[in-house]
């Protein structure tokens, strides 16, 4: 006897639900992970993988990487060699910078961070420059666009939890790993406009999920 493939089963009971058969795929699928920089915990429905401190490169190292990471609290080692070597990547705690605003109460404090799983939704994307999310999709956490300063050497941006945590015990600058808010450059000769943009005012970040 000819057995119907799981595919199509999928595929039949979306249609005789009323979706689209790629919307039962994606029920089929959903499961994002992310992490929530600025904060030990996850949001609204979704479920803690695990916990760390924001790592990131030397903030004047040209080599390294360019991405942040989330260090989890206790690591487990391989290999290694003992002592300093002289031909590494390196790794450094982040450490909140700017002097104005929220970002003023927790200058010079690392930044803590959490990675969450979400099994409702199958996408995850930065929502830049707005704290919500476009029609359809759910904010998972909101708050202020985050990165290197302009002087120092490239990284990624973040959104940076509005709740701004800090990692318990620090709080003395180590000169290391920085992070700082982004500020728009607006030029009403060029695509991003004087309005609706304002010059100088720092940008808030939204992580949508759909």
């Amino acid at each position: 006897m000819e057995m119907f493939h799981p595919v199509l089963i999928v595929v039949f009971l979306g249609l005789l639900q009323g979706r689209p058969a790629e919307s039962a795929a994606a029920t089929e699928n959903s499961n994002v992970v992310f992490t929530r920089w600025g904060h030990e915990g996850c949001p609204n429905s979704t479920s803690l993988v695990y916990k760390g401190v924001m790592g990131s490169k030397f903030h004047s190292t040209v080599g390294s990487f360019v991405n942040y990471i989330c260090l989890p609290d206790e690591p487990i080692y391989g290999t290694v060699e003992t002592g300093v070597q002289n031909d590494r990547a390196l790794v450094y705690a982040t450490e909140y910078r700017g002097s104005t605003g929220p970002f003023n109460v927790h200058r010079y404090f690392d930044v803590p961070c959490a990675v969450c799983k979400d099994e409702l939704h199958s996408n995850i994307i930065l929502y830049p420059a707005r704290s919500d999310c476009p029609s359809g999709w759910d904010v998972e956490y909101y708050g202020f666009l985050m990165s290197a300063a302009y002087n120092s050497q490239s990284t990624e941006y973040v959104c940076l939890d509005v709740e701004g945590a800090r990692v318990t015990g620090t709080g003395s600058s180590t000169n290391q790993g920085m992070l700082y808010p982004v500020e728009v450059t607006c030029n009403n000769g060029a695509a991003i406009l004087c309005s609706p943009y304002v010059h100088g005012n720092e940008l808030s970040c939204a992580v949508c999920a759909y």
